[in-house]
């Protein structure tokens, strides 16, 4: 890279112009290729250098909030700002640079409206800017990066894809050379994490042919553009049933990534392999404790929050725990649009006995999704469960569209919401599967209950005691305890309590 060799040539010497010059037209590209050189020019240059180029001094900051895994400070961030403004006409980048900064400082806070509106603000300013280079091909790929992840975070995942795809062709225009801008590869890791959030794995899989770097990498910029591809690629291995090759991409995340901001995706992929193995428990304790220690950036209306209670609601029902999934699934500040939401309220009301309810929330269009749960890969399935549960039959386009939903996206694990019923009807038309489809959940047969059961719930709702209900329905109480057992033995409950909540609608 030719900055490179500027940098290198004009540091050792102390031609600072020159210096500075090479710096602003190539920051960001050289922080990716050569940050040691970066780190190595701010040591060596003189108080004067800074004071003559103030944008050297918001990278220097850059650098220094990287290598302390923190924002940029917030003083410097302002003297900038201050300065940008005094000009007379204040430069498109700087403005980019300083709403850009803003909006990760508040997305690292949890502040995800006052996030979105900064990167709103920085992508509206960039579109209507007239046509100019000011050094824009350097920084846009890194700027737009940062305004996409706040919506994904906030849930508008069509938002965040479309600031991601524009970093990406930022990236690739650069210059017209084949390498490219190198925040390239970090602008297709974050595309290929909304991919793979929205189920489409080989769509991931194919903006991550190149190879996103280790896991564990001690690059202070890689592990802030790292961790989305790195995490895509763990949630494409658990899509492909593939667990050990999952729990290695997990195992070698840095733990900052860990509790980064993008690390409820690795719960999320971790809740995937505690369901294929069937060993839910220590997995819900994990995920309780974390909605609870990061109550600030895990809120129920947040992306990550909705998909974790999401994943929480699973593990329960899983062990045969329907209320507690309930009570998860029905806060009313959940994302009523999430994947995920959507296909574990249908899979609460299979679990309960009733398929028809499933059915009218996987046709629930009310939240105006661009692609609406029941086409995609997990909520096809579910949608075909309930389909046969609620008829006792399926049509050969349902089960196509599962299918073809399975294949074209490679979300085997999809598979695992099938019914025992449709799986010896699903899994001949799915012919790629490699390894054992996992069954975390037995869903009840169609639950109907007779004009005399409907009767006798009735009365415990407002009878206290067995005799109570016998002298209410004219029966003996023997009789009634009868009626119970069976209508327990129906509803699979064991209390009354249970009994009543089973069949309440």
């Amino acid at each position: 890279m030719d900055a490179i060799e500027v940098l290198v040539r004009t540091v050792d010497c102390g031609r600072w112009d020159e210096t500075a010059g090479a710096l602003d037209d190539a920051f960001f590209r050289v922080l990716a290729v050569d940050a040691g050189l970066i780190r190595r020019v701010f040591a060596a240059a003189p108080a004067a250098f800074f004071d003559a180029h103030p944008r050297l001094s918001l990278h220097r900051a850059t650098v220094d909030a990287l290598d302390a895994g923190r924002v940029v400070d917030r003083r410097v961030l302002a003297d900038f700002d201050a300065w940008a403004r005094a000009q007379p006409e204040p430069a498109l980048r700087d403005q980019l640079l300083v709403r850009a900064a803003r909006a990760r400082a508040a997305t690292a806070r949890g502040w995800l409206a006052d996030a979105v509106a900064l990167a709103d603000d920085a992508r509206e300013l960039a579109r209507s800017a007239p046509a100019r280079d000011e050094g824009l091909h350097d920084l846009m790929p890194a700027v737009l990066i940062d305004c996409g992840v706040p919506r994904l975070l906030s849930g508008d995942l069509v938002g965040a894809a479309a600031s991601f795809a524009d970093a990406q062709r930022w990236a690739e225009g650069f210059d017209g050379s084949a390498a490219g801008h190198p925040f390239g590869e970090f602008a297709r890791g974050h595309l290929a994490l909304v991919h793979a959030l929205q189920e489409r794995y080989r769509a991931a899989e194919a903006l991550l042919a190149v190879d996103a770097g280790a896991p564990g990498t001690a690059d202070p910029l890689r592990r802030r553009y790292g961790p989305a591809g790195l995490l895509a690629r763990s949630l494409s291995a658990a899509a492909s049933l593939d667990i050990v090759e999952a729990e290695r991409l997990l195992d070698g995340l840095d733990p900052s990534i860990v509790d980064g901001e993008l690390g409820w995706v690795a719960a999320h992929v971790r809740t995937k392999l505690a369901l294929a193995r069937a060993v839910p428990w220590s997995m819900i304790h994990d995920l309780a404790t974390r909605l609870d220690r990061d109550a600030h950036r895990l809120s129920a209306g947040t992306l990550a929050g909705s998909v974790l209670r999401a994943d929480l609601a699973g593990l329960h029902q899983s062990t045969g725990e329907p209320r507690a999934a309930e009570q998860l699934l029905a806060d009313p500040e959940l994302l009523s649009d999430a994947g995920p939401v959507v296909v574990a309220r249908a899979r609460q009301a299979l679990l309960c006995g009733r398929p028809e309810a499933a059915l009218r929330v996987l046709r629930d269009d009310s939240a105006g999704a661009r692609l609406p749960a029941r086409h995609r890969p997990s909520g096809s399935v579910v949608c075909a469960a309930a389909e046969l549960a609620a008829s006792g039959s399926i049509d050969d386009a349902a089960l196509q569209r599962a299918a073809t939903a399975v294949r074209h996206h490679g979300a085997y694990d999809a598979l695992a919401h099938a019914s025992s019923e449709l799986r010896p009807l699903l899994w001949p038309l799915v012919t790629e599967l490699r390894h054992e489809v996992p069954a975390p959940w037995a869903y009840r047969s169609r639950v109907r209950l007779t004009p005399r059961e409907r009767e006798m719930i009735a009365a415990l709702r407002t009878c206290p005691t067995i005799g109570a209900v016998a002298r209410t329905l004219h029966l003996s109480p023997n009789t009634v305890k009868t009626h119970v057992r069976s209508l327990y033995r129906k509803l699979g409950a064991h209390t009354r309590d249970e009994a009543l909540w089973l069949a309440r609608r």
